[in-house]
Parts: C-alpha cells; sequence; structure tokens
C-alpha cells in the first residue's frame, strides 16, 4: 500500500501478522531511501504529521548504501497502526 503526496510516498512492506509487538506508542521507525533528500524528509514526516526525533546515518549504513533512519513522534491523536498503512 502506497500513501503519496507531492512526490513522496511510502512502501508498504509485506503483510506481516506477528503474535507479540512491542513499540514505543506515537513513534514509528522510519528508513528513507538512500537517495532522499531533506526536503523528501521533511515532506514524509508531514505525511505523518509528525517530527523527527533523532537521525541514524553511521559510516556503515552509508557504506551499505542504506538509507537515514529516523525515529518520528507522532502527531496528536495520530497511532502507529494509522501511522504504519
Amino acid at each position: 500500500m502506497t500513501g503519496q503526496r507531492r512526490g513522496v510516498g511510502f512502501e508498504g512492506l509485506e503483510d506481516r501478522r506477528l503474535l507479540a509487538v512491542a513499540w514505543a506508542d506515537g513513534e514509528l521507525l522510519v528508513q528513507f531511501a538512500p537517495d532522499a533528500s531533506a526536503e523528501a524528509r521533511t515532506a514524509a514526516r508531514a505525511l505523518l504529521e509528525g517530527e523527527c526525533i533523532e537521525t541514524i546515518h553511521t559510516e556503515s549504513m552509508k557504506d551499505q548504501n542504506w538509507g537515514a533512519i529516523e525515529p518520528v513522534r507522532l502527531g496528536k491523536g495520530r497511532t502507529v497502526e494509522q501511522a504504519a498503512r
């Protein structure tokens, strides 16, 4: 499933049925494509009505051509389940 706005989209992962899940309420971990610009990351957070808690992009991640990871605090009233769709 993909949500898009102004050239920014989320790529859904395969459906997973988990017996138990642990997460930080009101936060979502987002990994961006390696070539995602700062503007694209800002636009993606806007879709979630969220704010970046920190940006994780180690030298090892860069060497592997992996994109940055951001824990995102979701907007008020937004659940993890809603944001992950």
